[in-house]
């Protein structure tokens, strides 16, 4: 995203400054068949050409993801790895018949709890190391993605526009307890209504900070599964 290039570095690091050449080789690791699969099992429907989905998935490239099913899928990871369908209501009384329909979202497992949990330990990172700016708690784990996405040279000279801008500005916060999922930018990119990368991020920033600090509950932390194993690694072996 910034023209540059780093050379070898961490998972840990590429997810927390959102290098897109490693989520773009993680994403060429994986067969198409478990990519739908993870994906769809966390309540994201790709987009599918003959088959196949495209490589600009790997950066969020893609159509057809709105703020309330963002914040479902970080949800999973907070929850150890199952997902549980947004919904906003939870039981239906009927005045006249006195009836009651109790709501019962659908819940799957959509990944090892394993997974979930280094998710969550990178995201966590990605926070901590100061690479994304969120609301904090005391004592409380935050784990946070962002991601911004270009607009094509194409549009800009249709509408007239001649400074750099971009399209989306996102922000994903959660803790064990909450996830939020933001969303900042125009429905619609005019030569008079646009957005630039300092301003998505100093709005995004803002609202995060805000969002999280009130929401977010004291004292929780990501537990540590019986499947996840901790040990020291000497750097270059």
């Amino acid at each position: 995203w910034d023209n540059g290039y780093k050379g070898v570095m961490t998972a840990l690091d590429a997810l927390a400054q959102s290098r897109n050449i490693p989520a773009l080789y993680a994403f060429q690791q994986v067969d198409q068949k478990d990519l739908k699969e993870f994906v769809t099992n966390l309540g994201i429907k790709p987009e599918i050409e003959n088959g196949y989905i495209h490589e600009s998935h790997s950066i969020g490239g893609f159509n057809g993801v709105n703020p309330v099913q963002m914040a479902a899928a970080y949800a999973t990871f907070a929850r150890g790895g199952t997902y549980i369908e947004p919904y906003s209501v939870t039981k239906i009384e009927y005045a006249n018949s006195g009836e009651t329909y109790t709501v019962k979202p659908e819940k799957r497992k959509a990944m090892s709890d394993s997974t979930a949990y280094m998710i969550n330990h990178m995201l966590r990172y990605a926070v901590t190391s100061g690479n994304i700016s969120t609301g904090t708690v005391s004592g409380t784990d935050v784990a946070s993605k962002t991601g911004t996405s270009t607009v094509d040279s194409a549009v800009k000279k249709e509408k007239g526009i001649t400074r750099s801008i971009i399209g989306d500005s996102w922000q994903m916060s959660y803790s064990p307890d909450y996830s939020i999922a933001l969303w900042y930018g125009y429905d619609e990119i005019t030569k008079e209504y646009n957005l630039t990368t300092s301003e998505g991020n100093a709005a995004r920033r803002s609202i995060s900070k805000v969002l999280g600090s009130k929401i977010f509950k004291t004292g929780s932390r990501f537990k540590q599964p019986t499947s996840v194993v901790s040990a020291e690694i000497e750097l270059g072996t």
